[in-house]
């Protein structure tokens, strides 16, 4: 797991997310309180679409990203979990 939550990553998101969609080892990610804006969230959404490792992004608080945006992402991030199979863990 990825812990950056509570570092005021509000800017550098987007090159985290950037690189979120493309490193495979890491299936986990916390970035709450960092006061992610809806752009910054759409990018780790797309993460979570072309990373298949990424199976967790934690959102939910400290961020100004609007419910239904959120509501998305953590509905994706249990579909990936959902569907990991044992051998994955």
């Amino acid at each position: 797991m990825l812990e950056l939550h509570h570092n005021a990553l509000e800017v550098s998101s987007f090159l985290i997310a950037d690189a979120l969609a493309r490193n495979s080892s890491i299936h986990s990610v916390d970035l709450e309180g960092n006061h992610i804006g809806d752009e910054a969230a759409q990018r780790l959404q797309r993460a979570l679409e072309l990373n298949a490792a990424l199976r967790t992004v934690h959102l939910r608080n400290g961020n100004a990203i609007s419910e239904s945006l959120l509501a998305d992402i953590e509905r994706r991030t249990a579909d990936k979990q959902q569907r990991q199979s044992p051998d994955d863990t």
